[in-house]
């Protein structure tokens, strides 16, 4: 398990944090017996913004959970600036990896429904290209974790609404079944 809090992106002249809604988990559980892939690619969640992990697992059944952020970048960028540099920063409370830690923490983009509010029915809306990817083995607890820069992240960025990205297990991204009794936040 891992949890985090405080979900923030910084530009070079600017910050912006999530409330709300606007973060938040969204979980896909199956009994025992259901096939990973109709976990994965589940079409309804179960959304929860107080929840904060993202992972893959099989104990006794799949189970998915993907995190996601909504920024309002709209009403402080203008449709001209020009954003060369973009960190997405988490501060991580706890790790817990059972049987596997070699998996990575993806970032990705999302396309809620509703724009800067996450829902059950986002779950299928997570992207599947990874921005910037992070292992879990080299997440620091109890500090602000950064995933640096890219095109594809700043490609993501809206400079008239709203900048929506998501958190991936790497097995999820890459439709990676996690073995018997794994556990990969």
């Amino acid at each position: 398990q891992l949890n985090y809090k405080y979900p923030q992106i910084y530009l070079n002249t600017s910050t912006f944090n999530t409330a709300g809604n606007s973060d938040g988990q969204i979980d896909s559980h199956n009994n025992p017996g259901v096939a990973w892939t109709d976990v994965r690619d589940d079409t309804i969640g179960v959304f929860s913004s107080t929840d904060s992990e993202f992972i893959a697992r099989n104990n006794a059944g799949y189970s998915v959970s993907r995190w996601g952020q909504s920024y309002n970048t709209g009403p402080t960028l203008t449709a001209n600036a020009n954003i060369n540099s973009a960190n997405i920063k988490l501060y991580i409370n706890s790790t817990d990896f059972f049987n596997e830690s070699s998996s990575s923490a993806d970032l990705v983009g999302t396309t809620p429904a509703t724009p800067g509010t996450f829902q059950n029915n986002d779950f299928p809306n997570f992207g599947t290209t990874v921005f910037k990817t992070i292992a879990l083995a080299s997440l620091t607890q109890n500090a602000y974790n950064t995933w640096a820069s890219s095109a594809t992240l700043i490609s993501n960025i809206s400079l008239t609404g709203w900048s929506n990205f998501g958190m991936r297990n790497s097995r999820d991204t890459a439709n990676s079944a996690p073995g018997a009794t794994e556990r990969n936040v």
